[in-house]
């Protein structure tokens, strides 16, 4: 590899690592929450602590942990009571501790019974707050699944196997938290309904979804949209279930559950404040990528779709940035994110990033100097240990070396396997945070 290569590849992590920095929870949190005296202030808005008779804290989702632990810091001398749940808590002893203080360790992408459980405790907090207490709800992406409360006569397995199933066909993440909202008993504002009327509610919010529609985020437990009837939301979910050839597969337990569904609408609309999105994380990394000196151009923050196709379609754009200079002259970055999605045909093993950085590995052998970086935000890409890859201009070579093929690795979705033997894997662990992901491409003289 040469040493101008090397270069792009440390540059690239190094973008990429600013986007992280700018998405974890001890970063983003300061920038909007405050506290001066006995006055919390949000986003300017100030909240005189010693009004409330309790202040409760109730957090769910990949970012949990370190949005709670920012926040105690705030309010530990008035806080009464906290719920906490992730699928990556960090040790222990790096938490708050007391009885009044529950966290619980879930599964993700797919609820298991501790996620039932800590559901429950969700509820059953909300259930003993009073008239005049103030609740803040820390909400991050995996919430959907972390905080898992499923409408009666619906078992785990079945629901499991579901969801699977819809993510396995491609399913958007749109897709998906409709369901989950038609068949939950807390999603789509419903865990509002075991609140007090009178209570102070706010929302704390870090996106992991495309345009940072906050009803879809966790699938909205505390955020209840008035678009859509119940019954409309009903015919959605029987559509999306349709399109992916489902509906009939599932038709026993899902019709029953479907007619009897009751959405009331809550009374309760709580304050909502993002302090953490893929757009902000993209804005941290064209500040590093300019630094670093590069032309930079941020693409979109919106990148859906086959991430295979989305993955040459931004090979092309930086093989195009090198030889004709457009969208930007070299040395270039082009920044990227959102969430592609990966149609499951073969039986290989890998993630929507690994896999979109190896729909960019053929157009990238033509490009003397370029590069592609996709990685998710939360250190897990699909079922593996990794949060993604890197492609270069010598990928397609070294596979011919290592006796992979970049055709057979698309053709089984085996990336994980294809870029281990290449070390390309991006393995950076869970993070603790989750704003989509992030594509970096980069395009050298």
């Amino acid at each position: 590899m040469t040493q101008n290569l090397q270069k792009l590849r440390d540059d690239a992590l190094q973008i990429f690592r600013a986007a992280l920095a700018r998405a974890m929870p001890q970063n983003s949190i300061p920038r909007l929450v405050s506290r001066q005296g006995d006055t919390l202030e949000i986003d300017g808005e100030p909240y005189y602590l010693p009004d409330y008779e309790h202040v409760y804290v109730i957090a769910f989702g990949k970012a949990a942990a370190g949005m709670f632990q920012a926040v105690y810091k705030l309010l530990k001398d008035y806080l009464n009571g906290a719920v906490v749940i992730s699928n990556a808590l960090p040790n222990r002893s790096s938490l708050p501790s007391g009885r009044h203080l529950r966290y619980f360790e879930g599964s993700h992408p797919l609820p298991s019974e501790q996620n039932v459980r800590a559901a429950e405790q969700v509820i059953d907090m909300c259930r003993a707050v009073q008239s005049g207490d103030l609740v803040l709800f820390l909400i991050s992406g995996g919430g959907s699944a972390l905080l898992f409360a499923p409408k009666p006569g619906i078992r785990l397995n079945q629901y499991q196997s579901l969801v699977d199933d819809l993510m396995k066909q491609g399913a958007n993440i749109n897709d998906l938290n409709t369901i989950r909202i038609v068949l939950s008993q807390v999603k789509g504002g419903q865990l509002l309904n075991y609140l007090p009327e009178d209570a102070e509610v706010v929302n704390l919010i870090i996106s992991d979804v495309i345009g940072d529609p906050p009803a879809f985020i966790a699938s909205g437990p505390t955020v209840f949209s008035k678009v859509d009837t119940p019954a409309q939301r009903v015919m959605m979910a029987k559509s999306i279930l349709e399109k992916y050839q489902l509906y009939r597969k599932y038709l026993d337990w899902l019709s029953p559950v479907l007619q009897k569904n009751q959405i009331r609408a809550p009374v309760l609309d709580p304050e909502t404040y993002f302090v953490g999105s893929n757009r902000l994380a993209l804005l941290a990394a064209k500040k590093k990528a300019r630094q670093l000196g590069y032309n930079t151009v941020l693409l979109t923050t919106q990148l859906e779709g086959e991430s295979r196709v989305q993955g040459h379609l931004l090979g092309t754009i930086i093989l195009e940035s090198i030889e004709s200079h457009n969208p930007a002259a070299p040395p270039c970055c082009i920044l990227s994110g959102g969430e592609t999605t990966v149609t499951v045909t073969g039986d290989g093993v890998g993630g929507r990033n690994q896999e979109l950085a190896l729909g960019a590995a053929d157009i990238l052998r033509d490009a003397e100097s370029g590069l592609l970086l996709s990685a998710g935000t939360d250190g897990i890409d699909g079922p593996t240990d990794a949060a993604g890859a890197i492609v270069d201009s010598t990928t397609a070579f070294r596979a011919v070396h290592e006796g992979v093929s970049i055709k057979d690795a698309l053709y089984n979705n085996d990336s994980y396997a294809f870029f281990k033997a290449l070390n390309d894997l991006i393995v950076t662990g869970p993070t603790g945070t989750n704003v989509m992901d992030i594509q970096v491409g980069l395009a050298g003289k």
